[in-house]
C-alpha cells in the first residue's frame, strides 16, 4: 500500500472515507499527518511528503464536492415532494369546500 492509500483506508476497519484531522510540517517537504476514520473513529499518524499530502487533500476536496452534490439533489427532491404534498392538500381542501363539507364552525 502506498502512502496515499495508507491515508485513505482505515487500518482498523478498511473504511475508505478517512480524513485528515491534523497536519504539522516536519520539514519543508515532510508532514506529520493525523488521519481519522469516520466509521470506527480510529486515528493514526503518518509521515508523508508534501506531494502525498497534496493528493490526499485534493481527494478530500473531491469527496466533499460529491457529498455536496448529493445533498443538493436530496434537497431538490425533498422540495419537490413537499410541493406535491402541499398541492394535493390544497386540492383536497378545495374539493371539500366545493362539496360544502367544510363550514365556518370547523375553524
Amino acid at each position: 500500500m502506498d502512502d496515499f492509500e495508507s491515508l485513505r483506508i482505515c487500518p482498523n476497519c478498511d473504511c475508505r472515507l478517512c480524513f485528515e484531522s491534523a497536519a504539522e510540517p516536519l520539514t519543508p517537504e515532510l508532514w506529520l499527518v493525523v488521519v481519522q476514520c469516520p466509521n470506527c473513529w480510529h486515528a493514526w499518524r503518518r509521515t508523508v511528503s508534501d506531494l502525498v499530502l497534496g493528493l490526499f487533500e485534493h481527494a478530500l476536496d473531491e469527496d466533499t464536492l460529491e457529498i455536496e452534490i448529493v445533498l443538493d439533489e436530496i434537497e431538490v427532491a425533498n422540495a419537490r415532494a413537499n410541493a406535491e404534498q402541499l398541492a394535493a392538500e390544497v386540492e383536497r381542501f378545495a374539493a371539500a369546500l366545493e362539496m360544502g363539507a367544510i363550514v365556518p364552525m370547523d375553524f
